[in-house]
């Protein structure tokens, strides 16, 4: 059945990514919430045992991508609360991979504050074209964003494996994905944008399915 759900997924997400190429908001916003869900199937049914906090931040990004399809700053809000929760969640999984002997903190600190600048720089893009109230919101997200990925990093320095590798770059596409994401929705000169849609959720998709691949090849799942 995990093949199967695999699949479903990679089909799934490459019938979204061709409408959000096409730029069908129609029928996009229909395929959006089969995203997770066949991600989440394909998680239920490849892990053994199934990891509740995993599982609880696919769930929480599933409500997130539904609460981003209808426009608006209280729609954002809401469902980067629900994203900032997977943020979380993710840090608390990759926390006990981590050997803190094994940091690299000349590495470490520098890889941080690119991570800041580049959150520094979104929010500097879009301040002029964002609600006021929205901006130290949307920092503050980065930030968690950034120490999710300072853990994914720690844990790869500790458990040097393929699957904290995976974890990694997914961690780095989720970022990247986010800092897309506020650029397509409030930047000035959008039209700009190279299928800003397409970029979001292609980072995004990824980000995920390397997160979940990954902490499924460090917690000994097939």
């Amino acid at each position: 059945m995990k093949t199967f759900f695999l699949i479903l997924f990679l089909v799934v997400a490459g019938v979204h990514l061709v409408l959000c190429f096409l730029q069908n908001e129609k029928f996009r916003k229909i395929t959006k919430p089969m995203l997770m869900t066949t991600l989440i199937l394909y998680y239920l049914t490849a892990a053994d045992p199934i990891v509740v906090l995993l599982l609880i931040a696919l769930l929480t990004s599933l409500m997130g991508d539904i609460l981003l399809i209808p426009m608006g700053e209280k729609w954002l809000t809401a469902g980067g609360v629900f994203f900032l929760a997977s943020h979380v969640i993710y840090i608390l999984l990759y926390y006990p991979g981590i050997v803190f002997s094994e940091v690299r903190w000349y590495i470490v600190i520098p890889v941080v504050i690119v991570y800041l600048l580049v959150a520094f720089l979104v929010i500097r893009l879009i301040k002029d074209t964002t609600p006021k109230s929205m901006l130290g919101g949307l920092y503050l997200y980065l930030v968690i964003n950034t120490v999710m990925n300072t853990f994914a990093l720690m844990q790869l320095m500790s458990l040097r494996n393929t699957g904290a590798l995976l974890a990694f770059f997914g961690a780095i596409s989720f970022f990247a994905s986010d800092c897309i994401l506020f650029v397509v929705r409030y930047y000035k000169n959008k039209e700009k944008l190279w299928k800003g849609a397409f970029l979001v959720m292609l980072t995004y998709l990824a980000g995920q399915f390397l997160i979940t691949q990954g902490m499924l090849m460090n917690m000994g799942m097939h």
